[in-house]
């Protein structure tokens, strides 16, 4: 059996997992530091809303650059050369 390669190759990424995932993480970070008393009383309130907006960033930022690329492939494939008619590309 030969090995594929897989240079150049890219997975898509799940924008939703992403943005779950950097929320999932964010909170962990955030509860580290409550319970690890680096952040007290007024602090709090201010952190806790962090890894929302972070995720929603992130999600956007996803969004955005999955959008750019497939822009950029429907471009390269409009303009590319279309072969003669009657001929056949190998």
């Amino acid at each position: 059996m030969a090995a594929q390669s897989t240079a150049g190759a890219r997975h898509p990424v799940s924008i939703g997992h992403l943005v779950m995932g950097v929320a999932l993480l964010g909170l962990g970070v955030v509860w580290g530091l409550i319970e690890g008393g680096a952040v007290e009383g007024d602090d709090i309130r201010f952190l806790l809303p962090a890894p929302w907006i972070l995720a929603g960033v992130a999600g956007l930022a996803a969004l955005v650059t999955s959008d750019r690329r497939a822009l950029a492939a429907q471009r390269r494939t409009a303009t590319a050369p279309h072969p003669a008619p009657g001929t056949v590309e190998e």
